[in-house]
């Protein structure tokens, strides 16, 4: 028999209650600034805060399974939505949108920038538990741990957008775009060929070392859809369709870190430290029309609280909702200093696993796939420290381990 709502425990009825009035308010205000457009952005940002949350899905976590010798189970998931982003969106961006929906692709340079940026971001999310995406999403949980990571990130954003003229002149090869250089249905092929055997990699892998291939699509009950949890193949195809769906309805791919480094500016001009206009960051063509916006005019920072709020609703809706706070030294250290590397790195590499990695791949854009490579050997490097942290060296999912 399927629980019905009174049925919760009294504390999460009320969370509850709470989840769905930020929810509702935060449709109103991204409508009354961005129209219906907001409301699309917002809507499907609460949909990947759910699908995060219910499918316990992380990027990090995944990597550390197979570093560590735990389990591909959710990397496998990984592949799952990267091979639908792929069919889905490289044919989107190509013909330049769909029913009269303009979509434009993130295509970026590959060069040292990228390398060092996605290596240290790698780092950083081995110590924090979480890549960009998991520290949103583990806040709605009730992670009081991410909420210092969220910190440390918009802090290590900061310093990155502030020491650009450091960095910016790297030595850089030019964006190579895979559907334009070698024809969309090539470029289509060839990587499905590259997941493909990624895909029979990774079981090889897990037989090698004796881990069981634990399945990706189960049978859940209907009430498991709102309540959770899912299985894991699920949360990739749900985050797959939804950041397809973010793409027609913003126009371009689904990102995270660009409104770290945003909020690190806000921040810097309302204490009086600085004035972030003279910031040369934000001079960039692509980047000068921001620091001037307000938040809910700003559809990143829109689905990045959106995404929050969606994971809360998520919680709360399957009554695990509790706020739990680092409770040692060593785990209030990494979540500072994996915080301020994934925000710094992030910003070098022009995004997260989300923004470069899946936005990336969803483009056609090879510097998606270089971002992966630079970043996994960071990841081995950021597990190799965990210990030193008093952290475990792997964990089954993101959220246990937020």
């Amino acid at each position: 028999m399927e629980r019905s709502l009174p049925q919760l425990p009294h504390p999460q009825r009320w969370a509850l209650l709470v989840a769905v009035a930020l929810g509702s308010a935060g449709a109103l205000a991204a409508g009354g600034v961005l129209g219906w457009r907001g409301v699309g952005v917002w809507v499907l940002a609460l949909g990947l805060g759910l699908a995060l949350s219910h499918g316990g899905f992380g990027f990090a976590a995944g990597y550390r399974g197979v570093l560590a010798g735990t389990s591909s189970r959710q990397v496998r998931a990984q592949v799952i939505a990267v091979a639908v982003v792929i069919l889905l969106g490289q044919p989107l961006v190509s013909a330049g949108g769909l029913g009269g929906l303009p979509v434009r692709g993130f295509e970026a340079e590959i060069g040292l920038e990228l390398v060092l940026g996605a290596f240290v971001f790698g780092i950083g999310m081995q110590l924090a538990n979480g890549c960009a995406s998991g520290t949103l999403y583990s806040i709605g949980d009730g992670s009081g741990r991410m909420v210092i990571v969220l910190a440390a990130m918009v802090a290590g954003a900061s310093i990155a957008a502030l020491s650009f003229p450091a960095w910016e002149g790297l030595p850089a090869l030019p964006a190579l775009s895979l559907p334009r250089s070698l024809g969309l249905l090539p470029a289509v092929l060839l990587q499905g060929a590259i997941l493909a055997g990624l895909w029979w990699g990774l079981n090889q892998l897990d037989r090698w070392r004796g881990t069981k291939a634990e399945p990706l699509f189960t049978p859940m009950p209907s009430s498991a859809w709102w309540r959770g949890p899912w299985p894991q193949g699920w949360s990739a195809l749900v985050l797959a369709l939804l950041a397809i769906l973010v793409m027609l309805v913003a126009g371009r791919p689904w990102n995270v870190t660009q409104a770290f480094a945003l909020w690190g500016g806000w921040g810097v001009e309302a204490s009086g430290l600085d004035d972030p206009y003279f910031w040369p960051y934000w001079d960039h063509p692509l980047r000068v029309e921001l620091l001037p916006r307000a938040f809910w005019a700003d559809i990143t920072s829109v689905m990045a609280l959106g995404v929050m709020a969606g994971a809360f609703l998520a919680a709360t809706s399957g009554g695990r909702w509790h706020l739990r706070w680092p409770t040692s030294f060593g785990g209030l250290a990494s979540a500072v200093l994996g915080g301020l590397l994934t925000g710094f790195g992030g910003i070098l590499a022009l995004g997260c696993n989300i923004g470069a990695f899946l936005a990336g791949v969803a483009s056609g854009s090879a510097h998606g796939w270089v971002w992966l490579l630079a970043a996994l050997p960071g990841c081995a490097v950021g597990l190799w420290l965990r210990p030193w942290f008093g952290l475990e060296p792997a964990r089954a999912t993101a959220r246990h381990s937020s």
